[in-house]
């Protein structure tokens, strides 16, 4: 019976019962006694540290991936084989997303090439400036009605060129005779006040950049200004003279051209 009962699995059996009572209330198993074989020393403290396997401190940090580090004649790391001749040509000449562009080619040129950058900023440069000039001449000249228009340069380039020109002689004649017509203007208003003061008996007192000048120098301006006033009458009457002989039909006699009525 106990034969055939210890055949049968576990699983079998019933959860609860006088079998397992049975077994449950057998006697308790002998436990085991682990024996420490330790030393008896007692001599050792307890500060002191236990020695590891430690590393000595190195003086500087020395990071493993530094590229000093690095094998550098080392086998290839890439799958097939090494590289043939062809193929080593061809990287340098491919293009690649991202990087510049390869030697050899129309990009490669255009960015490394001096001169076409010499060429594209000195041409903006002076696009710009002869864009400025020509509006500030036609806000500034008198003559404006005489400049060609646009389609008159694109028709007539020559004529529209030298129409340009004898608008730009005009232009700096008219100048010249505003600056030489204020100049005169200064001149007869400084005479006019030493003429008033020398009637009157004022004193004379003349101030350059706010200092007043002694009688010597006073003098020597009074002589400078009247010497201005007869050069500008003698101005005038040439300048009359020549009126009166364009209205008669004879040519004037040209003087020395001044350069914005100065030089």
């Amino acid at each position: 019976m106990a034969s055939a009962s210890a055949s049968i699995p576990r699983f079998l059996l019933p959860q609860s019962g006088a079998i397992w009572r049975r077994a449950a209330s057998g006697p308790a198993p002998s436990r085991l006694v682990l024996i420490r074989f330790a030393s008896s020393n007692t001599t050792t403290s307890s500060t002191t540290k236990p020695a590891g396997n430690t590393l000595a401190k190195p003086t500087r940090f020395n990071p493993p991936s530094h590229g000093a580090r690095l094998p550098r004649n080392g086998p290839p790391r890439h799958y097939g084989g090494d590289l043939s001749a062809d193929e080593a040509a061809a990287q340098f000449s491919r293009e690649y997303p991202g990087l510049p562009p390869p030697k050899n080619t129309l990009a490669h040129w255009f960015i490394h090439s001096r001169w076409i950058h010499i060429v594209i900023t000195l041409g903006t440069l002076s696009t710009l400036a002869l864009y400025t000039f020509i509006l500030s001449f036609r806000e500034t000249t008198p003559h404006y009605d005489l400049l060609p228009s646009a389609s008159d340069f694109l028709y007539h380039p020559l004529d529209s060129v030298s129409r340009v020109l004898h608008v730009m002689r005009l232009h700096d004649e008219a100048s010249s005779a505003r600056i030489e017509e204020r100049r005169q203007r200064e001149v007869n208003d400084v005479g006019k006040r030493a003429a008033y003061r020398r009637a009157h008996g004022l004193p004379m007192e003349y101030t350059v950049f706010g200092k007043v000048l002694g009688s010597s120098k006073i003098e020597e301006v009074i002589e400078e200004v009247e010497e201005a006033v007869e050069e500008v009458e003698e101005a005038g009457k040439e300048v009359v003279a020549a009126a009166a002989a364009a209205v008669e039909g004879k040519e004037p006699e040209k003087g020395k051209k001044k350069w914005l009525g100065i030089w």
